[in-house]
């Protein structure tokens, strides 16, 4: 089956982006080839992580996938909507003529039912005071990153673009700052999922204005904050907070101890580490979201579908 992706020809390899495909393979109980969204002429794939809702074409199946912004154009004719990230994300499908959506939840969110990802957690999560003595996470959204302080930007380029253990030591050291509460480690998006998975586990709380550092910490019960940073301009901020809104407007809309989610964002890392945790750790319920998986006959169109 087709798992449609953000980007691929252009070698992105921004780890959120490729959530997608392991947790629909596990889920959905078959193998999957990882397909360019962003194609003009491709064949029926099915849209599962992201906020890629743009790059739906007609046959195309969305399963979790959200949109960017309000206002957004997507395409609604020929789509079957099985669930989306959130309920802004639902509203906007409405708005363009499309069908009410109330599955709502980020695959990414089922990451830690995984199984070597589910022993990652077992063999590496921190309780207690071990959590309150290890470092604070930071994982900046891609395009965030360039914006850091140059020490901070070479540790990025060094983790993600060396595979040698002297320059991925290097880069983990050159990484990590101290503020007044401890030591923070900033980690750059570009790494391996299992990489990811290993820092988020260990931190004492996940600092990202990536959304799915955000998406990730949550489903492993992590601590978490979301950094909206204070440098961007007006308007990438009020368009940029959407795809946020949407995921933390989810976790209220789930059957879920969290009661209502606090929306706060800190400008800066310090601020985040003053407002605390955004939620009490506890894992929001899928079951909406894994009832809502396709049955054989609909998603026939993406398993038959030729590779390009």
């Amino acid at each position: 089956m087709r798992v449609g992706v953000y980007s691929l020809r252009d070698g992105f390899r921004n780890f959120g982006d490729f959530i997608g495909p392991p947790i629909v393979s596990e889920f959905f109980s078959e193998p999957v080839i990882a397909a360019d969204a962003g194609l003009v002429t491709r064949s029926p794939v099915l849209v599962a992580v992201g906020s890629i809702l743009h790059l739906v074409q007609s046959g195309d199946g969305v399963w979790g996938a959200g949109t960017r912004f309000a206002g957004a154009k997507i395409e609604v004719s020929g789509v079957d909507y099985f669930a989306v990230r959130g309920p802004l994300t639902a509203k906007e499908i409405v708005a363009n003529g499309g069908p009410k959506v109330t599955a709502f939840g980020d695959p990414g969110l089922l990451i830690s039912s995984i199984p070597k990802y589910r022993e990652l957690l077992q063999n590496h999560r921190l309780q207690g005071s071990d959590r309150e003595k290890a470092p604070f996470l930071v994982i900046p959204h891609y395009s965030h990153a360039k914006h850091l302080p140059s020490r901070l930007r070479l540790a990025m380029k060094l983790q993600s673009a060396s595979h040698s253990k002297i320059r991925s030591w290097l880069g983990l050291r050159m990484g990590v700052s101290k503020t007044e509460e401890g030591l923070t480690r900033w980690i750059s998006p570009f790494q391996p999922l299992d990489l990811i998975v290993r820092h988020v586990l260990t931190s004492r709380m996940t600092i990202s204005s990536s959304l799915h550092g955000l998406v990730t910490a949550c489903s492993f019960g992590v601590p978490f904050r979301w950094w909206w940073p204070g440098f961007l301009s007006s308007h990438q901020a009020d368009e940029g907070r959407f795809k946020y809104r949407d995921f933390l407007e989810s976790l209220t809309s789930l059957d879920t101890a969290n009661g209502n989610i606090d929306m706060a964002s800190g400008s800066t890392v310090e601020e985040c580490i003053r407002l605390g945790e955004q939620c009490v750790g506890v894992v929001p319920s899928l079951e909406s979201l894994i009832r809502s998986i396709p049955d054989e006959n609909l998603r026939m169109r993406y398993r038959n579908a030729m590779v390009s």
